[in-house]
């Protein structure tokens, strides 16, 4: 079956009406090394923010967490690296900030790992030679992403 809106410009073009423009999907920012430095600053941030959660929790709670921030803190590394071939200094690090209650931190983490696995997976074909790297980040990113959503479920 067909969806409504290819199926709306099928028919269209069947008509010979003018096809409507389609809105574009966001496209990632061109890959460069400030791009680099802020893939690394989400990462550095993400191991920030579990290690955080991860001190209020007990028991499976509190190991998941500290396993996300281990992996954060491995793709920082890596995203050290790039930055510092890109541009031949270490990105600065990020600026702490607080987080909230548990179930709403876990809440907004989901939805920074979600957006950060699809703009990875947008910048790795344009990242050229570090593209593996990034490419490895939008999978990193996306296991996050379920690990958190089987969390908030547990914690609701």
């Amino acid at each position: 079956m067909m969806d409504p809106a290819r199926e709306a410009a099928v028919w269209a073009r069947v008509r010979g009406e003018q096809p409507q423009e389609q809105p574009q999907a966001p496209t990632a920012s061109p890959w460069s090394a400030e791009t680099a430095a802020a893939l690394y600053q989400a990462e550095a941030a993400a191991a920030y923010t579990y290690q955080r959660l991860a001190g209020r929790c007990r028991g499976s709670l509190r190991r998941s967490l500290l396993g996300l921030a281990q992996e954060a803190a491995a793709q920082r590394r890596s995203l050290e690296a790039v930055v510092y071939l890109l541009q031949g200094t270490r990105p600065p690090q990020p600026r702490q900030e607080p987080c909230g209650g548990l179930a709403a931190a876990l809440r907004d983490a989901f939805q920074r790992e979600a957006s950060g696995a699809e703009e990875a997976f947008a910048l790795a074909p344009q990242a050229g030679i570090h593209g593996e790297i990034i490419c490895r980040l939008g999978k990193s990113r996306e296991a996050r992403a379920r690990t958190l959503f089987c969390l908030v479920r547990s914690v609701l």
